[in-house]
């Protein structure tokens, strides 16, 4: 009460200078003042308190009264819009930024805005932004926001309070303007506060929901109320970036997998966000103790039916069993089969009672999965399989469902059951009995063929499988005589690996004329491209065995290239060739070989290779001995058949030409170093007296070069290059935003840094951190541990040194996750001790680093997969 009365005798006092004058911050006087009416208003006893309590407290509150009435058209002078002291508190904003303007100046400011008052405190937004915003930046904001049609309408519909945010999320999107541009993506953001950021800071990526690909939907069973309470948690204190658990593997193939976090994902999907934060990996720079991993979460996306893609992990036979009896575990623990896509789409095909004997199949074996979600109708197939006893190994094999899966298309109009069917393929004796009946099957003089039409007079074929050939498989097609005997083979199929023969032994006229080899040709393309994709096909023609033989010989007589030569024959006209790398492999009296390869890697060198003496064949059987030379050849094929041309002149050993004892890692070195052409390299091998010495004298003159230091350009970039070891390291040095960073790169891959160092003036931590370093280059990679450290700790005075441990790359030879784990775990070291157990402990130590801190509590969730990293701290006795 004490209170009101004193309030009220403040105003009466305002009121007795007011009186005085009707002008006040060079606002001019009129016949409406504003004095009179702010008079009204603090006698009012309806008017809030909070209201009058500000004209009283606030340091020229009638200087903002008196702006906003005067800037208002008579019709807007409402209570509602003069006593909400957001209103003024917006002008004294302004006024705080813009301490010279006058207020007459701010009047006509808001007169002249296109809709007054509403339109002008929206476009002063920015006032809000300027205690963490420099001006530069929102420059950019109300440029963009000028220049976007949609962020326009956005931010102008908006209030006050909602364009404020809006252009926070803007800021925290500003490294990813694919996202920070979109309307949507910034009205899907303000609805969960993030915390901590900017996202990389804290090593987050934000993508779009739509981009991301989930091992397996959520809730599981029980899950929901989980959901829930993270839509709770996140509404309440903000989506934490620092501590997100959205982690992604990104394959080969772009997708961009999720591993772990599916209810956080899920509670913000259903939060309205089109933008999730997540921690990002690929796929090939992983380590490999991750594949099992990485396979397990895949193939539950393959037969949840949500990745749809063709990559696959390659694990042993024995692993491959163990992880996907995991995922039968994992699946039929956490998920109804009604949940699961695929399950429901064959409910009704195979029923309740074969539902789960399916499930382990569909489950288990990744080929069936794969059929089965190529085509579901085969589900029917499988269950009649099923029904019918028939063997796993037979039963599951694709040519069996889809044999059984058209058998019953063909009999669609007939009155004949699942059931019906089973019981045939048990009087019959089983599955390949059954088939036999219902094929076109003839034993002729002890052979058995598959009578077939082909052609377009629909010519009677005899087709049989030629049994004692090296080739993976063969088909060969004939005719009947006179006697209705099948005669010699017409044409003869093979395959071998991923090349298909066509051998013409004696094509007629006739049968070329209603294109009789067309057909079949086409037909055993499809059945070998059921079991590999055909990369090559050969074509044999012989003299006097096929009429190509002589148009294709004679057309390249008259000077004319390949392809055009080959336009002039029927066969080179067939569908499966066209678009192909055409190559004439032989060419004598006798025979012609063409080849038709895939314009894939090979297709860069082949051209090269067979027109010179360089051998094709000499080269398949490299590539095929040699695992190695068939990667390298995939990777950088242009530059290695230069290579390998370099070894096929210099007639090495094949073991040196297959790519044995680092024999191109030392090649490519030299060929690199100096840019020499292939000529003169062969000349210098020779030169040496041959390879192994040339390998000796290369060795000496790396060992001359190690500590005498080259500064080169790469893409613009300096780096400065050392011989360590017989390893060509390149070190980049640059000081950014951050602080001082150090990156050193081996054997010229500059996509990321082996290993990088970090530390800045306002933090002189010096941070270390590492990528795939494995034992081969580890050894090197602690002496540059030792280098880095010589070059900055006589300018920042290091006394910690940093190091993370992650799941990411557990084998890492300098921070070695599994090992440290190991120590602590079997050998029941401390958690100190194993530290300096480490490589880079035992570094550490002889730097002088002799204590170490590591967070008990945060061991504990690292080892639970409760935190992404285990933060190692290696002190100096004495600084902590």
């Amino acid at each position: 009460m004490k209170f009101i009365v004193k309030i009220n005798l403040i105003i009466k006092g305002i009121l007795i200078l007011l009186s005085m004058h009707c002008s006040w911050g060079n606002i001019n006087s009129n016949s409406d003042c504003w004095l009179t009416d702010l008079n009204t208003k603090l006698e009012n006893k309806h008017i809030s308190s909070e209201f009058k309590s500000f004209i009283i407290k606030e340091k020229y509150s009638f200087d903002l009264y008196a702006i906003l009435y005067d800037a208002l058209p008579v019709e807007e002078r409402t209570d509602d819009i003069l006593t909400n002291i957001d209103n003024l508190k917006i002008i004294q904003k302004h006024i705080k930024h813009y301490p010279d303007k006058y207020s007459k100046t701010i009047v006509k400011e808001i007169k002249g805005e296109e809709g007054g008052w509403e339109k002008w405190k929206k476009v002063n937004f920015e006032d809000e932004l300027y205690s963490d915003w420099d001006e530069i930046l929102i420059k950019e904001l109300v440029d963009e926001i000028n220049h976007n049609k949609k962020l326009k309408d956005l931010f102008d519909a908006a209030d006050r309070d909602k364009r404020v945010k809006l252009a926070y999320a803007w800021k925290l999107l500003y490294d990813f303007p694919e996202l920070r541009l979109r309307s949507d993506v910034l009205e899907s953001h303000i609805k969960v506060k993030r915390v901590w950021g900017p996202y990389k800071d804290v090593g987050k990526e934000p993508v779009l929901l739509s981009s991301l690909t989930l091992a397996y939907k959520v809730p599981v069973k029980g899950g929901k109320n989980n959901i829930e309470e993270l839509k709770n948690i996140f509404l309440k204190d903000g989506y934490d970036l620092s501590e997100g658990v959205i982690n992604v593997i990104e394959l080969p193939d772009k997708t961009l997998l999720v591993i772990s976090g599916h209810d956080h994902l899920m509670a913000l999907e259903q939060l309205g966000q089109l933008v999730i934060p997540i921690e990002k990996a690929h796929f090939n720079k992983i380590d490999k103790s991750y594949y099992n991993q990485v396979y397990f979460f895949l193939e539950v996306s393959k037969k949840m039916g949500i990745y749809t893609g063709d990559f696959k992990v390659k694990l042993s036979p024995l692993d491959i069993h163990k992880v996907n009896d995991k995922i039968i575990e994992f699946i039929t623990e956490k998920f109804d089969n009604s949940t699961i896509g695929p399950l429901h789409k064959v409910a009704n095909i195979i029923g309740e009672e074969y539902m789960e004997a399916f499930k382990i199949d569909f489950l288990r074996e990744n080929e069936f999965t794969e059929i089965i979600l190529e085509n579901y109708s085969l589900a029917l197939s499988w269950k009649i399989i099923e029904m019918a006893g028939i063997d796993k190994a037979i039963g599951l094999d694709k040519k069996t469902l889809v044999f059984i899966d058209e058998f019953i298309k063909k009999n669609s109009g007939i009155a004949i059951t699942p059931e019906d069917i089973a019981e045939q393929i048990k009087i019959a004796g089983g599955f390949d009995q059954w088939k036999k009946q219902q094929t076109r099957i003839k034993i002729i003089n002890g052979k058995e063929y598959i009578v077939e039409e082909h052609g377009k007079n629909n010519t009677t074929t005899y087709k049989k499988s030629l049994p004692g050939t090296t080739y993976d498989q063969s088909l060969a097609y004939a005719v009947a005589d006179a006697d209705g005997v099948p005669d010699d083979p017409f044409i003869v199929f093979y395959l071998e690996q991923n090349t298909m023969i066509v051998d013409f032994k004696n094509v007629s006229q006739e049968l070329r004329n209603y294109n009789v080899d067309e057909h079949v040709f086409a037909e055993a393309y499809d059945e070998f491209a059921e079991s590999t994709v055909i990369e090559k096909i050969q074509f044999l023609w012989a003299q006097g065995k096929d009429l190509d033989y002589e148009i294709f010989k004679q057309a390249l007589e008259e000077k004319i290239t390949l392809k055009d030569a080959l336009q002039t024959t029927v066969t080179g006209k067939w569908g499966p060739i066209q678009g192909r790398l055409i190559l004439l492999k032989n060419i004598d009296e006798n025979s012609i070989v063409l080849s038709f390869q895939n314009d894939i890697y090979q297709g860069d060198y082949y051209s090269q290779m067979l027109y010179g003496k360089y051998y094709r064949s000499m080269l398949d059987r490299d590539i095929k001995a040699s695992g190695v030379l068939e990667q390298l050849m995939k990777g950088e094929p242009l530059f290695m058949i230069e290579l390998w041309k370099i070894f096929a002149e210099l007639n090495v050993s094949d073991a040196i030409r297959q790519g044995e004892n680092k024999s191109y890692i030392y090649l490519a070195k030299y060929n690199l170093l100096g840019e020499k052409s292939l000529e003169t390299v062969i000349k210098d091998i020779k030169d040496a007296g041959g390879w192994e010495e040339f390998v000796l004298q290369l060795k000496k003159k790396e060992k001359e070069l190690e500590g005498i230091e080259e500064v080169i350009k790469i893409d613009d970039q300096t780096y400065y290059r050392n011989i360590i070891d017989e390893t060509v390291v390149d070190r980049k040095e640059l000081l950014d935003e951050i602080g001082w960073f150090i990156g050193y790169y081996l054997n010229q891959n500059y996509e990321s840094p082996s290993i990088n160092f970090r530390i800045s003036e306002e933090f002189p931590v010096l941070e270390i951190d590492t990528y795939e370093m494995n034992k081969e280059v580890g050894d090197i990679g602690l002496k540059l541990v030792a280098d880095a450290y010589d070059r900055l700790h006589t300018k920042y005075n290091i006394s910690n040194i940093l190091i993370y441990l992650d799941q990411v790359t557990p084998n890492d030879f300098i921070r070695n996750t599994n090992e440290y784990v190991r120590l602590v775990e079997e050998e029941r070291k401390t958690i100190e001790e194993a530290a300096f157990s480490l490589p880079i402990g035992k570094q550490m130590q002889e730097l002088g680093f002799t204590d170490v801190t590591i967070d008990a509590n945060m061991y504990k969730s690292f080892l639970n997969g409760d935190m992404p990293q285990l933060e190692i701290v290696f002190e100096k006795s004495g600084d902590h």
